[in-house]
């Protein structure tokens, strides 16, 4: 069970969906979800949004190993994916489909999960 689950997108203004960290095994789990069709500058997009996290948070996660993953919520294949391949690796990002993956699918219910939490806190009266 992770010790916190946060989004550096909200923290921040900018970065990703979701960062999952484990103060026990010192990791630090970067998540950016992609729904429907993932284009070429959507990929570059992520890899800039979780790189970006991850410089924010090196300071606060000190000593900790960093983890980043692209979770695409798609039922099928991504018509991107070949290309994008390469560039994720080269940057170190795990690409994760929610079709092939339990993971994925838990990172993503996650996401939903803290997404419809501050959706309801924001329609809140006085929020």
């Amino acid at each position: 069970m992770p010790d916190e689950v946060f989004s550096p997108e909200l923290e921040f203004g900018s970065g990703c969906d979701l960062a999952i960290v484990s103060h026990q095994q010192r990791t630090v789990l970067l998540v950016e979800v992609k729904r429907s069709s993932l284009s070429w500058s959507d990929t570059q997009k992520a890899i800039r949004q979780l790189g970006e996290s991850e410089d924010r948070l090196r300071t606060r996660y000190s000593g900790y190993r960093f983890e980043k993953s692209l979770v695409h919520d798609k039922g099928r294949g991504c018509s991107t994916y070949a290309m994008a391949v390469p560039l994720l690796e080269s940057a170190g990002v795990r690409y994760l489909n929610t079709a092939h993956s339990k993971k994925a699918k838990r990172l993503r219910n996650l996401y939903l999960r803290m997404r419809r939490r501050r959706e309801k806190e924001g329609s809140k009266p006085g929020a």
